[in-house]
């Protein structure tokens, strides 16, 4: 049960991100796009990793 809500967890972080790099974008701060977009990029492997072991038996 807990493999699912850190799978949960590790979406919400993917999502929070995709916003935050939109945000930056939208508003054209382009100098510092590179760490919220390797942030987003930790969350989403973190993403893999965790729905990987939660469908793991």
């Amino acid at each position: 049960m807990s493999r699912v809500f850190g799978g949960y967890a590790a979406t919400g972080l993917v999502l929070f991100f995709i916003g935050d790099v939109a945000a930056h974008a939208r508003a054209r701060v382009l100098h510092n796009l590179a760490f919220p977009a390797l942030y987003l990029g930790l969350a989403a492997v973190s993403t893999v990793h965790m729905v990987q072991l939660a469908t793991r038996t």
